[in-house]
C-alpha cells in the first residue's frame, strides 16, 4: 500500500510505570490524535493512560501469539516478525491505523508493549509512509519495581528483569530513528524542558498558548508519582547490568549516542541475556513423551525434544483402537510451562472433546478444564506430567493427532515469575482485568452518553410538538377569524339585510314615540 502523503507519527514507549501515560497526556493536550477510541483512566492510573484501545488489545493477542504476554516477554523467539505468520496482524493493523487515525498528520501512538514489538511496527509504518518519532521514557528501575510491586504484586527480581528487557530493546531498535530519551523525574520537574527539546530535536512546531501551559501544569501533578529513590538499585547488585543501563540511557537525553555510547550498551546486552539464558535454560537432551492408554490395558510411548521458549508438538497416533486416556509429560526434568494449546483431532481433523485433565498437583485439579487452558504450571514431583481421560473411543479411527503449545523454561525461572499463589493470579489474569475493566467502563460512558442523547431528543421531540400543537391553534383561530369576517360580510351585503333595515328603522321608530307618550324615558 502506497500513499503519496507523508505522515509523521510520535510513538512513546519505555517500560511500564516509567512515565509513559504523563508523557502522553502532554502532547494528547497539545493536539496530537490518540484516534478515536482512547481507553478511559483507572485507579491505579487516575488522569488516564491515553492508549488506543484496539491497538492495545491487537498487542496483547500479537504477545499471546508469541507465547509471552506483556510480563513474561523473554522466551519470545529471535527475528519474531519476520515470514508470513504475521501477515493476519500486519493486515489488522493497517486497518487499525487507517479507521482510528484517517489522515491525520500528527498521530500519537504510546503502548509500552512496543518495546518489544518494534520490528513488527516499523514494518507497518513504511507500507503506510509514516515517519516514526520516538519518545523513550525512562525511569528508576527501583520505582518502577516498587510501582508495580503495588500493583501487581510482582516480585522486586521479575521488575528489574522486565526493565531490562523493554529498555535494551526500546534503545536498539530506535537507533536508526530520530528520538529522545525522558527521565521521568526531570518530566515530573519541568515538562516544558521535554516540549522543548522534541521541538528541536524532531523539527515538529509546537504552539502553547497560556491556556494550554496552565493545562499541563495541572496535568502533570507531583503528587501523582508515589515512588520516589534518590539512589541507584544497588541493593541488587547480582545484576550489576541493571545500574549500568540506567546510567547509560540518562545520558541520551539529546537522543544522540557516540560509538562508544552504543558498545557500552550491545556489551550491557549481552551479558545481561547470557545470564538470563544461563538461569531460565533446559539444560541438554530435554525431551518431552506422550503415551497413549488402552482399555485392554496396552500402552504405546512416543517422543519429542524440548527447546526453551515456544515448543509446538505434534504426536501422530495411528493405534486409535478405544483409546482410555493420554499421559503426556512434558519433559525428562523439573521444569515451568505455560500452557498455550491442548487438542487432539481425527484423521478428518475434527476436534476429539477432551474431559477434565489434571497434574499430579492437587492445587491445580480443580482449575484445569477441557482442552484449552492458559496457565503457568509449576511442579513438586519429580518428573511431571498431564493426564488426559477420555471416553472410549469405539467409533473406527485411522489416525489421532495430539498437539500441545506451550512455553518451557527452567525451574530457576519460576522465581522470577511468581513467589506465591496470589501473585499467579495477579500477574497471568490482571491485564486481562485492566483490559475488560476500561472496556466495560467506555461501554458505561457510551450507555451514559447515548442515554443522556435519546433524553436530550425526547425533550427536543416535546418542545417540537408543542410547537406544532400551537401552530395548529392559530391556524384554526386565524381560519375562524377570516370566516366570521366573511360570514358578517356576507350578512351586510346580503339583499335580507337591507330589506330588514327598511322594516326595522319605522318599528322602532314607532315604538320609541309610543314610550314618551307614556312618559318613559329610554336610557
Amino acid at each position: 500500500m502506497n500513499f503519496k502523503k507523508q505522515r509523521k507519527a510520535l510513538v512513546i514507549v519505555g517500560m511500564h510505570r516509567s512515565g509513559t501515560s504523563t508523557t502522553s497526556g502532554i502532547f494528547s493536550i497539545l493536539g496530537f490524535n490518540l484516534g478515536t477510541s482512547v481507553n478511559p483512566p483507572l485507579e491505579d492510573n487516575p488522569k488516564g493512560f491515553f492508549e488506543n484501545i484496539p491497538l492495545i488489545l491487537l498487542n496483547n493477542r500479537l504477545l499471546e501469539s508469541l507465547g509471552s504476554s506483556w510480563h513474561e516477554t523473554f522466551l519470545i523467539r529471535k527475528e519474531w516478525w519476520l515470514g508470513n505468520p504475521l501477515i493476519n496482524f500486519r493486515n489488522e493493523l493497517v486497518s487499525i491505523i487507517e479507521q482510528q487515525f484517517f489522515e491525520s498528520d500528527h498521530l500519537l501512538i504510546k503502548d509500552p508493549r512496543l518495546s518489544i514489538l518494534l520490528p513488527f511496527y516499523l514494518d507497518v509504518f513504511k507500507m503506510l509512509n509514516i515517519q516514526p518519532y520516538f519518545i523513550i521514557c525512562v525511569r528508576n528501575p527501583a520505582e518502577v519495581a516498587a510501582s508495580l510491586k503495588r500493583r501487581n504484586h510482582f516480585p522486586t527480581e521479575k521488575s528489574f528483569l522486565l526493565w531490562m528487557d523493554y529498555m535494551l530493546k526500546a534503545e536498539f531498535h530506535t537507533r536508526n530513528y530520530l528520538r529522545s530519551f525522558i527521565v521521568f523525574n526531570e518530566l515530573i520537574q519541568d515538562p516544558f524542558s521535554l516540549l522543548r527539546d522534541v521541538s528541536h530535536g524532531f523539527h515538529i512546531d509546537i504552539q502553547m498558548s497560556p491556556i494550554l501551559k496552565t493545562q499541563i501544569l495541572e496535568f502533570v501533578e507531583k503528587d501523582l508519582k508515589h515512588h520516589n529513590f534518590s539512589g541507584l538499585p544497588t541493593e541488587h547488585s547480582f545484576i550489576s547490568e541493571i545500574t549500568d543501563l540506567y546510567k547509560e540511557l540518562t545520558k541520551g537525553k539529546d537522543g544522540k549516542f557516540i560509538c562508544r555510547n552504543f558498545e557500552v550498551i550491545d556489551n550491557i546486552s549481552t551479558s545481561f541475556y547470557n545470564k538470563m539464558n544461563f538461569f531460565q535454560g533446559l539444560g541438554s537432551n530435554v525431551e518431552a513423551s506422550l503415551v497413549v492408554v488402552h482399555s485392554n490395558g496396552l500402552k504405546k510411548e512416543m517422543v519429542l525434544p524440548v527447546v526453551l521458549g515456544m515448543n509446538r508438538l505434534f504426536f501422530d497416533i495411528t493405534d486409535c483402537n478405544e483409546i482410555s486416556a493420554i499421559i503426556f509429560t512434558p519433559s525428562n526434568c523439573r521444569l515451568a510451562l505455560l500452557i498455550q494449546n491442548i487438542e487432539i483431532t481425527d484423521q478428518n481433523n475434527n476436534t476429539i472433546e477432551l474431559n477434565e485433565f489434571f497434574t499430579g498437583d492437587d492445587f491445580y485439579k480443580a482449575r484445569f478444564k477441557k482442552h484449552k487452558t492458559r496457565e503457568l504450571l509449576f511442579f513438586h514431583e519429580e518428573i511431571p506430567d498431564i493426564t488426559l481421560n477420555m471416553n472410549v473411543i469405539t467409533r473406527k479411527l485411522n489416525r489421532l493427532t495430539f498437539i500441545i503449545i506451550y512455553n518451557a523454561f527452567g525451574e530457576g525461572a519460576l522465581k522470577l515469575t511468581v513467589d506465591n499463589e496470589r501473585n499467579l493470579a495477579n500477574t497471568f489474569y490482571h491485564e486481562r482485568e485492566i483490559i475488560t475493566e476500561r472496556l466495560r467502563l467506555k461501554e458505561n460512558k457510551l450507555n451514559e452518553n447515548e442515554i443522556a442523547l435519546r433524553q436530550q431528543e425526547e425533550k427536543n421531540q416535546r418542545q417540537k410538538d408543542v410547537i406544532l400543537k400551537l401552530s395548529e391553534g392559530m391556524q384554526k383561530y386565524q381560519q375562524i377569524i377570516i370566516t366570521k369576517d366573511k360570514c358578517v360580510q356576507e350578512i351586510y351585503d346580503s339583499k335580507t339585510w337591507k330589506t330588514g333595515k327598511l322594516i326595522l328603522y319605522p318599528i322602532i321608530y314607532f315604538y320609541q314615540i309610543i314610550l314618551r307618550l307614556f312618559s318613559l324615558k329610554i336610557q
